[in-house]
């Protein structure tokens, strides 16, 4: 970007937005009272207002842009506790200007405040010059009020996103944006909600008598926002929230040539490319890897994947992941190596290098995780907060990621599934597909007898495949937690586990096998009947969706297979006298299935049930149906089998 007289410099969230309804430390006589949120009576804490502005302002050395943020939040519920660290996202570092938040409680009539000190709020980095904003309010209870205003000053010249809509309802927001004639902006509504009022106006400033100029004004109103709940499946709940985000497109000052600042992807790709930790650390020599290249190079392999699958394997033993995510590499992949310890890029960028060396055609992909959320729609670096690798082999795009343990090679992590990557290479611009390469897979085999008194022992075998099996790996890192998930699913599933052995955690490559002996005494004896629940063992113990409506999509990360094998032998002198009927349920376009069949041979009673979801992007729309499958299957697994004394 060129440097003008009339000089840009931004300033993230904050200023005080002029709001006569919300003043600084007065409360209505309705927000003290308040005790239930009118919009939602569930909901642990209510947004009263969420006010903000990004106003252009001249001085002597030209323009500077203040973004004005206040807010004020009712704590209702002690569920919402968690709300009196409140963060702000992309802030440059020193860009604090002016701050004020403090906690407000209602004592015996008076107002007892408690001040957030500036020395308190906390800076955490994100990328480059961009840190995470923490401001710890303290003495949060039921019933306090917590509330900020403050004014941010940065260099940069990009628009935070502005959230209308968060995790708890809000009962007013608005955002006003007032931008000289001389810049132009590239404008994008997010979420399902609309606003209550889009105001735009015109407005004429002039400064110090002598100059003056257009001010183009646009305000968002949003009011009685309802909350937006996350469920089970769905890639990152802000890509749904309603929200506005600008981008500065051009520059048109009065005597100069237009300059046009949008970037692309394209311009984004040679960035990267040019990057001095990222495409520069993709093609610095390797001589210091060189001990890994001649164990790979001194043994025999069967194909190109098992030769993938050992340097993959190798660069995991030799650099251990510090659990931080980043798209550029931390100091160096020479120096993580020498270290055996760095970020998820320097990992994969050593990977990378490696490959390279024996001749595979190579390249880093720019990904953001799956909870970093979608990218933006206008092209920016700062969504990537991961990188990955691609090798092109055989007119195949294979994608690995090196930085996660408990996956195989050929099994790109959960994490990383998001859409879709940008591959860094010198010119061009190619994307590829973050889809699952595989699926959740398990399979539960029940064998056990029944005695008289509807006592259960008998053996079971857990089979974690593909995703499922590196799920498991992820929660049992050691013994310890191990034997907590085990002791767990002895809990929920009321057994007394007699004996286990567990196999392959270790194995990345192969499937994670679970064998336990047990006891059950959860079979009803009534009289000369038992009644047994075949089921009790099934990993669908309640239907994952709750909400009346869903306003956002259902995304599954890969396609599911379970399967429930349950063979039973009945007590001697005792027969079958009812058992549940066979079905097959079905959702639409063959979206999942689920299938309970029971036959029973001589004292053996044999019921096989089946689930899969093949489809992983269920729309709004198809919610109800995704929702009543779901309780078809609980309450068939709820049926049971009858067996009656001879």
């Amino acid at each position: 970007m060129k440097y003008y007289t009339i000089l840009l410099i931004f300033i993230t969230q904050s200023g005080f937005a002029k709001d006569e309804a919300f003043k600084f430390g007065k409360f209505s006589e309705q927000e003290i009272a308040m005790k239930i949120c009118t919009l939602d009576s569930a909901a642990g804490a209510i947004v009263l207002s969420d006010i903000g502005s990004i106003k252009y302002e001249l001085h002597e050395y030209g323009f500077g842009v203040v973004f004005s943020k206040k807010f004020r939040i009712k704590i209702l519920d002690k569920k919402a506790l968690y709300l009196a660290d409140q963060f702000l996202y992309g802030v440059s570092a020193g860009s604090v200007d002016k701050i004020k938040a403090h906690t407000v409680n209602f004592e015996n009539g008076k107002a007892v405040e408690s001040e957030v000190e500036k020395k308190d709020i906390f800076f955490d980095k994100l990328y480059e010059d961009f840190y995470t904003m923490k401001i710890p309010f303290r003495n949060v209870k039921e019933g306090s009020i917590i509330e900020a205003e403050f004014e941010l000053k940065s260099s940069g010249y990009k628009f935070p996103v502005w959230y209308f809509q968060r995790e708890i309802p809000t009962l007013k927001s608005s955002f006003k944006v007032s931008i000289p004639e001389y810049f132009t902006f590239r404008k994008k509504m997010g979420g399902y909600l609309q606003p209550a009022k889009v105001n735009e106006d015109m407005e004429t400033v002039t400064i110090n008598g002598d100059f003056s100029y257009v001010e183009n004004q646009t305000t968002y109103m949003f009011e009685n926002i309802p909350s937006l709940i996350e469920e089970p499946n769905v890639s990152s709940i802000e890509n749904y929230l309603s929200k506005v985000e600008y981008e500065l497109s051009s520059v048109r000052i009065p005597g100069r040539t237009e300059e046009l600042l949008s970037t692309s992807w394209e311009e984004i790709t040679k960035l990267l490319y040019k990057s001095d930790n990222i495409g520069v650390q993709a093609s610095i020599g390797s001589n210091f890897m060189n001990e890994l290249y001649d164990q790979i190079k001194s043994q025999t392999f069967n194909s190109d994947s098992e030769r993938i699958d050992a340097a993959y394997k190798l660069i995991q033993s030799k650099i251990r992941w510090n659990k931080i995510n980043s798209v550029v590499s931390g100091n160096g992949i020479k120096e993580a190596y020498k270290k055996g310890e760095g970020n998820s890029a320097d990992i994969n960028l050593l990977l990378l290098r490696l490959l390279k060396d024996l001749n595979y055609n190579v390249y880093p992909v720019a990904i953001s995780t799956r909870k970093n959320g979608f990218l933006s729609y206008f092209p920016t670096l700062f969504d990537f907060n991961h990188l990955i690798v691609l090798i092109k082999l055989n007119g195949k795009n294979l994608l690995l990621d090196a930085s996660e343990k408990n996956y195989p090679s050929y099994l790109l992590p959960e994490k990383c599934i998001n859409d879709r990557g940008l591959v860094v290479k010198e010119t061009g611009l190619e994307w590829v597909p973050l889809n699952a390469q595989r699926v959740h897979s398990s399979v539960q085999s029940v064998e056990t007898k029944i005695d008289a008194t509807g006592k259960m022992t008998g053996k079971l075998v857990l089979q974690r495949k593909e995703y499922a099996a590196s799920q498991f790996r992820g929660n049992a890192n050691d013994d310890n937690d191990i034997e907590k998930y085990l002791a767990e699913f002895a809990k929920i599933n009321m057994l007394t586990v007699n004996s286990k052995e567990i196999n392959n955690v270790a194995q990345a490559n192969l499937p994670v096998l679970i064998n336990v002996a047990f006891s059950n005494q959860t079979s009803i004896v009534n009289g000369d009947e038992i009644f047994v629940q075949p089921m009790f063992l099934s990993s669908i113990k309640e239907n994952p969706y709750k909400l009346k409506q869903r306003i956002y999509p259902v995304e599954y990360t890969e396609p599911v297979e379970e399967t429930y094998v349950f063979n039973l032998t009945l007590p001697e002198g005792y027969t079958v006298s009812e058992k549940p009927a066979n079905i097959n349920y079905a959702l639409p376009q063959n979206g999942g299935k689920f299938s309970y069949q029971v036959s029973i041979n001589n004292n053996t009673v044999q019921l096989i049930s089946k689930f899969s979801i093949k489809k992983i992007l269920f729309a709004p729309e198809e919610y109800d149906s995704l929702k009543e499958f779901y309780s078809q299957i609980i309450n068939k697994q709820n049926e049971q089998i009858v067996l009656k004394k001879l």
